[in-house]
């Protein structure tokens, strides 16, 4: 079976997604039953604004590749 990129960046995805399913899931979101505030901030807000901004940021760097905006390419 020969992989392409599309394949590639497809099966990443899927990885991605799953990755997410576990993260917003119950087991994890029952951590923060208890009150616990992170810089006078609620825990599960910041645990669930900061991992749905970690999968946007790894979806964006799966489906425009590797690239580093602050990096200019040699063309």
């Amino acid at each position: 079976m020969i992989r392409t990129p599309i394949h590639s960046q497809n099966t990443r995805l899927i990885a991605l997604a799953a990755l997410a399913f576990v993260l917003f899931n119950f087991p994890l979101l029952d951590i923060f039953r208890q009150p616990m505030f992170i810089f006078g901030l609620p825990a599960i807000y910041v645990y669930l604004f900061a991992g749905w901004f970690g999968i946007i940021v790894l979806a964006r760097r799966i489906v425009e590749g590797k690239r580093l905006p602050f990096v200019k390419r040699k063309d």
